[in-house]
């Protein structure tokens, strides 16, 4: 019974070998060169800027992967946007002077660059992530 069952697992494991998605191979014959047209699995999430005033800070609880503070940024035209600042954020003067230990400060204006946080919580899911801010003044 045991050597049967084992036959069974070793033929389908081998059978979905043969299903195994290869990628496609597209020659160009002008120039010879060979592309690949295999469609990338997980699409580059495009970071974005965002230039206002900090009008909130919220420290947050959590791991070290967690956000550990909220920020609200206004811009010129009154638009508010709500960040999360993660402890990899990475946070700048305006001369380039490394300021990530101490935190964002309310009521400056800031230069953030963010993401789509995408592997979050269901909380952060879809929301945007700091990933870098540059104080301006």
């Amino acid at each position: 019974m045991k050597k049967i069952f084992f036959t069974l697992i070793a033929v389908v494991f081998a059978s979905s070998l043969c299903f195994a998605e290869q990628p496609t191979v597209k020659a160009d014959d002008t120039a010879g060169k060979v592309e690949s047209i295999q469609q990338p699995s997980a699409k580059s999430e495009e970071t974005k800027i965002f230039i206002g005033k900090v009008e909130k800070v919220t420290p947050l609880l959590g791991g070290w992967s967690a956000p550990y503070n909220k920020i609200v940024v206004t811009d010129d035209k009154g638009t508010h946007e709500t960040f999360y600042v993660m402890r990899s954020t990475v946070i700048t003067d305006a001369s380039e002077k490394d300021l990530t230990g101490d935190g964002v400060k309310r009521d400056k204006k800031v230069e953030i660059k963010y993401s789509i946080i995408t592997n979050g919580s269901s909380i952060t899911n879809g929301k945007y992530k700091a990933d870098s801010i540059k104080y301006l003044d």
